[in-house]
């Protein structure tokens, strides 16, 4: 009993033997498999280094052109609003050629080049009544009285006011009637610098058309006092002169009649009516439409030529 015992432990014995030398026989013993495993998950195959290597490369430029796409994209988003706010600031920037030589020339006397239209006269049988220097109180009364004579109005517009009255500004262009610009201030042209009379004139123009929705083509300059500096800015901005050939003088009359008797008594046919955004003019004015009807003339919104805009182009 004890010897069987004893082989069964000697084959027992042999059998470990045989394991461990399976080894040498080129089978991996435990301990040598972990080894093999662990090397092999931080040491890839040549083909799989050369796969990850390819994989992170394409991730990176991917990363990179992501990046520079952002990139791109946050600088032309930053120019835009650049843009945009120096657009706010002045219409100037929104004007090109840029004027680098300023025609000074007899500064204080009217501009004699005609570099743009003029506009100042009708053809006969017609009627031109614009009204300067609103919009007031009285503007949105105005409104109404034309559009009760189914008759259009040419208002000339100062930027102080339209801030003040934006919602007329509109009502004004709706309702037909032409609305243009008469500068921010009011200010005489022959008093301030070049500079200051393209911010007059384009900030203005800026405003108005920014409430209508329509471009802005007359200037009328305050107290009819325009230079070669004007004309120079108006001919860059494709605008005209908006003149007059008729004037009653309604800011100095002393009553209603006064300014009725100026209007349609002073052979209106082909006339431009130079009036005011005033009390005693609101309150001449149905009197004004009835009398020109009466006569047979048709009222009208001033007329807009083309101008083709340029710094220095020649004169019409």
């Amino acid at each position: 009993m004890k010897k069987r015992v004893w082989v069964s432990a000697g084959t027992l014995f042999c059998c470990a033997a045989m394991v461990g030398c399976a080894g040498v026989a080129g089978l991996p013993s435990p301990r040598s498999i972990t080894k093999l495993t662990s090397a092999t998950a931080k040491t890839p195959p040549n083909h799989l280094k050369s796969q990850k290597a390819k994989q992170n490369n394409t991730t990176a430029a991917a990363m990179n052109k992501a990046k520079a796409k952002t990139a791109v994209q946050s600088k032309a988003q930053q120019t835009g609003n650049q843009t945009s706010s120096a657009r706010d600031k002045s219409s100037a920037s929104t004007k090109l050629p840029a004027i680098t030589h300023w025609d000074t020339t007899d500064y204080h006397h009217i501009a004699q080049k005609m570099l743009v239209p003029e506009v100042y006269h009708l053809p006969a049988g017609e009627v031109g009544l614009s009204i300067d220097d609103g919009p007031s109180p009285y503007t949105q009364q105005i409104i109404n009285v034309f559009n009760q004579y189914h008759a259009h109005a040419t208002f000339f517009f100062v930027g102080t006011n339209v801030k003040r009255y934006p919602q007329v500004v509109k009502n004004a262009a709706a309702s037909g009637d032409l609305v243009e610009d008469h500068s921010m201030s009011h200010p005489d042209f022959f008093t301030i610098s070049p500079a200051e009379q393209m911010a007059q004139i384009d900030d203005d123009a800026q405003l108005i058309s920014g409430l209508t929705g329509q471009p802005v083509r007359l200037f009328r300059p305050p107290y009819e006092n325009f230079n070669n500096v004007t004309e120079q800015i108006l001919k860059r901005d494709g605008m005209a002169l908006a003149l007059w050939n008729r004037d009653p003088r309604d800011w100095a009359a002393e009553s209603a009649d006064e300014i009725v008797h100026a209007v349609v008594d002073d052979n209106p046919s082909g006339g431009v009516f130079d009036l005011h955004d005033k009390a005693l003019t609101l309150a001449a004015l149905p009197e004004i439409l009835q009398g020109l009807e009466a006569q047979h003339l048709k009222i009208v919104v001033l007329p807009t030529p083309k101008v083709t805009s340029g710094v220095n182009s020649a004169s019409r």
